[in-house]
């Protein structure tokens, strides 16, 4: 390494620059330990960046990513029911339908001449 130098020189004589040049060893360079770096060893490792966000905006993003899977299990429960095309039909008995408003109708009637 270069290491220039300036040094001091009394009135009327001109500064003088003197470069030093040092050659080091690499078998001496090896052989000496480097010292430890004090913050290498209490810091912890670097960790990706975590951006904070708000409770709000997390919970708005959960609510949009609930609806989008809902939606989607919609459109696959609605395409599975088109391919199936099942159409259940209820048989319900008429008979005592018709009986009870029959008996209504003539219970409805009797009070009415009753009532004439």
């Amino acid at each position: 390494a270069t290491a220039p130098s300036t040094t001091p020189t009394e009135e009327g004589e001109p500064n003088v620059t003197t470069t030093t040049t040092t050659t080091v060893d690499a078998s001496t360079t090896a052989a000496e330990p480097t010292p430890p770096n004090s913050t290498s060893t209490t810091a912890p490792p670097p960790t990706k960046k975590v951006n904070f966000h708000g409770v709000a905006k997390v919970r708005r993003r959960k609510l949009a990513e609930k609806k989008k899977n809902d939606e989607t299990l919609q459109k696959t429960a609605m395409a599975h029911a088109k391919k199936n095309k099942v159409k259940t039909t209820v048989n319900m008995p008429v008979a005592p339908i018709v009986f009870q408003l029959l008996t209504i109708l003539s219970l409805f009637m009797a009070g009415f001449f009753v009532g004439i």
